[in-house]
């Protein structure tokens, strides 16, 4: 396991879970939002973003496109709260050191991925 990676995931799920049950403190509705077109319908949120974590979501929105099994990983063990291994392992229809497999593969192929952002912003 990559430490590191691991560490941004919990972060980045972390970050996600807020933003979607509107724990930064944020209403989801107001009077005021009603009369102002914002662009979106129903945007509620961070005025300022968490440039880190949208690192990773750049990155799993891109797995979420590119490999529906790679997402899956993600999703049972940094989304879908505290399970056993077991649980996810039945969730992902394979053994104990095939989800470990796919997880150290996970961590990666994000590593990767953050290198390639880091590149292309020292050559621009």
């Amino acid at each position: 396991m990559n430490i590191y990676i691991n560490k941004r995931l919990n972060d980045w799920a972390a970050w996600v879970m807020r933003t979607n049950d509107g724990g930064i403190g944020y209403p989801g509705r107001s009077g005021y939002c009603d009369l102002v077109h914002f662009g979106h319908d129903n945007a509620s949120g961070p005025v300022v973003t968490d440039a880190a974590a949208m690192e990773i979501e750049y990155i799993v929105c891109a797995i979420k496109q590119e490999s529906p099994e790679r997402f899956a990983v993600v999703q049972w063990f940094y989304l879908r709260g505290n399970h056993t291994i077991e649980r996810t392992c039945a969730e992902l229809h394979c053994s104990k050191q095939t989800a470990y497999n796919r997880l150290h593969a996970l961590h990666n192929f994000i590593q990767d991925a953050l290198f390639d952002i880091s590149i292309k912003t020292v050559a621009n």
